[in-house]
């Protein structure tokens, strides 16, 4: 059975997604809005006690990061992503 996140690492974590949603929407890639549907797909199963749906929106986010452009940003999100899936 999955654990919760506690209500304080549930809104430290959409704040995250937050600052990563608005990051990604200012990326020159091509095919960033498929990450950008990731992240906000992320959000909405977070915010709605849905853990695997969650997993599985970090698993297909991760898929996806080669789409980013930005290195740095592809590099934050890599790591948001390994710490999301580490903490299931």
């Amino acid at each position: 059975m999955e654990t919760p996140m506690s209500p304080a690492s549930s809104s430290e974590t959409v704040g995250l997604l937050d600052e990563l949603i608005e990051a990604t929407s200012r990326d020159s890639g091509s095919q960033r809005s498929i990450v950008q549907e990731h992240l906000e797909s992320a959000r909405i199963y977070l915010t709605s006690a849905m853990p695997l749906e969650y997993q599985l929106s970090m698993s297909q986010l991760n898929q996806g990061l080669d789409n980013i452009e930005n290195p740095a940003l592809r590099s934050r999100l890599q790591r948001f992503v390994q710490s999301q899936m580490t903490s299931a």
